[in-house]
């Protein structure tokens, strides 16, 4: 899956999961906020490393549910697959959608529970002290955005 659309649609399906009830914490950047650390760049540190996220990690499950809500999907009810049984289940069905030269990826692949199974939170206190990023848009405020749209 490489858009929203296509999570949408997986979801829609019947085929979306959560794995481990959604709660792992991750980071996203609104792309707003990404401009306005790639604009601050010229301040900072020569071959410095900046984490540029908005600045409020959270369970995947707040993050996605209202973000698919604005596409009509309601994952409130969705199941859940531990990641324990959902890490070998990737790992097979991915290898056998490359043995058998299947086109399009399976439900779930390894990418997918890279991304939902583990937390993934940055640091971004480098951006906000050596750049002067502050992440000005908020998931409130691009949840609205998209409603709209």
């Amino acid at each position: 899956m490489t858009t929203i659309g296509d999570l949408a649609e997986v979801a829609h399906t019947g085929r979306f999961a959560w794995i481990d009830h959604g709660r792992h914490i991750v980071d996203f950047v609104h792309v707003d906020n990404l401009v306005a650390a790639l604009l601050a760049l010229t301040r900072g540190r020569h071959g410095g490393v900046y984490y540029v996220t908005d600045g409020a990690p959270m369970p995947i499950r707040d993050f996605l549910t209202p973000l698919l809500a604005t596409r009509g999907v309601d994952l409130t009810k969705s199941r859940s697959v531990p990641l324990a049984m959902a890490a070998p289940l990737a790992a097979m069905r991915d290898r056998t959608t490359h043995l058998l030269r299947r086109r399009s990826a399976p439900p779930l692949t390894n990418w997918l529970v890279s991304f939902t199974g583990h937390d993934r939170s940055y640091d971004i206190t480098a951006a906000r002290s050596e750049l002067g990023y502050t992440p000005d848009m908020t998931l409130e405020k691009g949840l609205a955005e998209m409603s709209f749209s």
